[in-house]
């Protein structure tokens, strides 16, 4: 697919398109016209907040970073054969 228009403007690069998707208003619909095998088509999308599932992602990957740093703690002496 190429993504010829977001709402009324014309997207003329990826960075367009994500600059353009970052203003689109959360919970209305939002017109993406595309280009799919040669056809246009016009779909219908409905941007959502992702802010506190970012969060939610950020947590858990700090989390798994300490249990890593955690568990290489407790092998101790035996660090020297790992590095």
């Amino acid at each position: 697919d190429i993504i010829l228009m977001i709402g009324s403007q014309k997207v003329r690069s990826a960075d367009d398109a994500r600059k353009l998707i970052d203003l689109a208003p959360v919970g209305e619909n939002v017109p993406i016209t595309i280009m799919r095998n040669g056809n246009t088509k016009v779909l219908s999308v409905k941007p959502v907040d992702l802010s506190s599932r970012l969060k939610e992602i950020r947590r858990e990957k700090q989390r798994q970073q300490q249990a890593e740093r955690q568990r290489f703690q407790e092998l101790g002496p035996f660090r020297s054969l790992l590095q």
